[in-house]
């Protein structure tokens, strides 16, 4: 991970809040329960010595896809009335913002990135099921609390739960 591309980040978001986060080949993603961030440095922003954060809040983005190159993959967030366009040609690929490259060796790891935004949405659009996931949670720690439950149950159901 790029250290600059978090501090920069941090400049604007807490870092208690953050979910996940991983550093492709050009853009730092990181993961809010309500936001994406993409910190771009450099030429990434379309300026040479440019940095930028775009955020994509979790309410807005309608796909999250994972695309394989011959040499890197890249994950791609789509959000309703957000820019970011198809442009043709492998350089405009690069200078997308909605796009990270990373090598091919973390495809896994952005594939899970992209299944945490993909179940955040989900949640997003249908709050009642965060809240039982929630009251659940709650449920199950009074239980631990208890003695009912193992500390090991209960974070294994929880983590289940969480996705």
């Amino acid at each position: 991970m790029s250290n600059k591309h978090k501090k920069f980040l941090l400049e604007q978001v807490s870092e208690k809040d953050i979910i996940d986060e991983e550093m492709g080949n050009d853009r730092f993603v990181a993961l809010t329960k309500d936001t994406v961030y993409l910190v771009s440095w450099g030429v990434h922003t379309g300026f040479f010595f440019g940095k930028k954060v775009k955020t994509f809040p979790i309410d807005k983005i309608t796909s999250v896809d994972i695309g394989k190159k011959i040499l890197a993959s890249y994950m791609e967030i789509t959000a309703a009335g957000m820019g970011g366009g198809s442009l043709a040609g492998a350089g405009y690929m690069a200078l997308n913002e909605n796009r990270v490259f990373f090598p091919n060796k973390k495809l896994k790891r952005f594939q899970e990135i992209a299944k945490k935004i993909r179940n955040l949405m989900k949640e997003s659009k249908n709050p009642s099921s965060a809240n039982s996931n929630a009251e659940e949670i709650e449920k199950l720690h009074s239980l631990m609390k208890k003695g009912i439950i193992t500390k090991k149950e209960f974070e294994t159901k929880k983590k289940k739960m969480l996705g």
